[in-house]
């Protein structure tokens, strides 16, 4: 491409994405046509198409893309964890084995490490996770061996919720009590 074509894109672009940075661009685009023996009149005449505006291809940024790979689960669990002792930085957890059911639940104690610094905050006693390890196959990289723990994310009941709950509740308790007689007999 020419160099008068690329110097009148750069100067002739919107550049919306880099707003800020318009005015240095269009001084980068103005020294270099000067550096080339191009006349700031040659760069404006050919900027009288208003209804093209092209980014440069050097300006885009890269297209972001996902690693597109594969998770081979070996062995998962979901958790509740019982109780946290920062001192350690340790939780102790009871977890249930869900790709052998028939297993018993176990205690282990996990570091906190092992959570992700996303999920610290849902890191409380009570709280459900779960843990998934596999290996992790990516385009260009080793095959790894992962462990991954991720907490349940649940949305926080309003007041407005929990009030229509108790009301609703209520309502149960009263019909079953005057609709249910127990009769005690005794023998």
């Amino acid at each position: 491409m020419e160099t008068t074509q690329v110097l009148t894109d750069i100067y002739s672009s919107n550049f919306e994405p880099f707003e800020q940075s318009e005015p240095l661009i269009k001084d980068i685009s103005l020294r270099l046509a000067y550096d080339n023996n191009i006349s700031e009149d040659r760069l404006s005449e050919s900027t009288t198409n208003d209804h093209i505006h092209k980014t440069p291809e050097h300006l885009l940024p890269p297209p972001t893309s996902y690693l597109k790979g594969n998770f081979k689960l070996l062995q998962s669990w979901e958790g509740r964890v019982l109780s946290i002792d920062e001192h350690k930085h340790e939780f102790t957890a009871i977890v249930t084995d869900k790709t052998d059911p028939s297993a018993d639940d176990e205690e282990i104690t996990l570091s906190i490490d092992e959570i992700p610094p996303d999920d610290l905050p849902l890191l409380v006693p009570s709280a459900t996770f779960y843990w998934s390890i596999g290996y992790a196959d990516y385009p260009g990289r080793p095959r790894s061996r992962e462990s991954r723990i991720r907490l349940r994310r649940l949305p926080k009941w309003t007041q407005t919720e929990l009030t229509r709950m108790e009301d609703r509740g209520e309502r149960f308790a009263d019909f079953f009590a005057s609709h249910c007689e127990f009769e005690t007999t005794t023998r």
